[in-house]
């Protein structure tokens, strides 16, 4: 119960901050290899948020899922299983005529190795405007 609780209140910080730049154009270390699969939507002073080209799916009402890669500058430390979180993945649903967002499923990378998979049951929410979130569905659902 303790880790879906940090999870949620980690992903809701991330919907909700006002503290991200909009660097679309941001490319640093590595960004060769960043380019060709991942595509970056957000940074912000811990952060960085991709999404995985090849991943996205449309379906025939034009909606789509894609995975996105947030990677951390600094390892977190994950409170719930007591080690230092690298970076995560989060499996999305977008629901573009609604502009709605869903969370499929979670993979948790820590230093030591190890991984969490996580299944999700989250109902859809709207994107706020003000999201990096926003920027990824204006670009996906074109």
């Amino acid at each position: 119960m303790k880790k879906i609780l940090f999870l949620y209140l980690l992903l809701f910080s991330f919907f909700i901050s006002a503290n991200y730049s909009r660097q679309i154009n941001d490319r640093s270390e590595n960004s060769l290899a960043r380019d060709t699969l991942w595509g970056l939507f957000g940074v912000n002073d811990t952060t960085r948020w991709y999404y995985d080209k090849e991943s996205v799916e449309y379906d025939s009402s034009h909606n789509c899922t894609v995975w996105a890669k947030i990677e951390y500058k600094i390892a977190q430390y994950d409170e719930a299983e007591k080690k230092y979180v690298t970076h995560f993945l989060i499996h999305y649903q977008i629901f573009c005529s609604s502009g709605k967002i869903k969370y499929i499923e979670m993979i948790f990378y820590y230093t030591d190795g190890s991984n969490i998979v996580l299944k999700t049951t989250s109902q859809p929410v709207k994107v706020p405007d003000d999201s990096l979130f926003k920027e990824l569905l204006n670009d996906l659902c074109k």
